[in-house]
């Protein structure tokens, strides 16, 4: 993001522009319907008239909704005399074109974006179907077996997680498990207590 951030910079001090303000949704999918404050507070900072001009790396680094979302947004700055441009794909809203070409990138990332999750999908549940781990950190207590993928009981923390499981199933609330593990300074599954 570091370096989105720098080229977006350079162009902005290339073609005279101020960089009032960087809006970042670190770890937020430009594809879920998720909410992204980043990209909301962009969209008003132009649709408001404080700044005349978006600037983003790469379109699919704004969206990968395609031109439902993009469109729209396009519209919006139309009105009010901004602009969108992306660095990367070397384009700019305000030009006669541009605006088709960012129309037809962002339908691109929309599909890209589906091709790719289809294919994580289908990979998850050919892992599944062999016993695999499909990924991530394996829960406490397991570890991953460097031959088969699969999950397997842990050594050093099976014993402490089978306890946990015990207190919790007796009816023994949670903080208190907590407490008895802390005393007899047992490591929480990153370390620390």
């Amino acid at each position: 993001m570091e370096r989105q951030e720098a080229d977006c910079r350079t162009w902005a001090a290339r073609h005279g522009l101020l960089v009032r303000q960087v809006h970042v949704d670190r770890g937020r999918s430009g594809y879920k319907s998720v909410t992204r404050k980043g990209f909301e507070a962009a969209r008003r900072a132009v649709t408001s008239g404080v700044v005349r001009t978006l600037i983003v790396w790469k379109l699919d680094r704004l969206s990968r909704k395609g031109t439902a979302e993009v469109g729209p947004l396009l519209d919006a700055f139309d009105l009010i005399g901004g602009r969108l441009v992306s660095v990367m794909d070397g384009l700019d809203s305000s030009r006669p074109g541009d605006r088709l070409a960012m129309a037809s990138l962002s339908e691109w990332a929309r599909a890209e974006a589906e091709i790719q999750g289809e294919r994580i999908r289908h990979a998850k549940r050919y892992l599944r179907s062999r016993g695999r781990w499909i990924g991530g950190q394996p829960p406490y207590g397991l570890r991953i077996d460097a031959e088969s993928g699969q999950l397997t009981p842990d050594p050093e923390t099976a014993v402490y997680a089978r306890l946990i499981a015990d207190e919790a199933l007796s009816g023994r609330p949670l903080v208190k498990i907590a407490r008895l593990l802390n005393e007899h300074e047992i490591a929480a599954p990153r370390g620390g207590l």
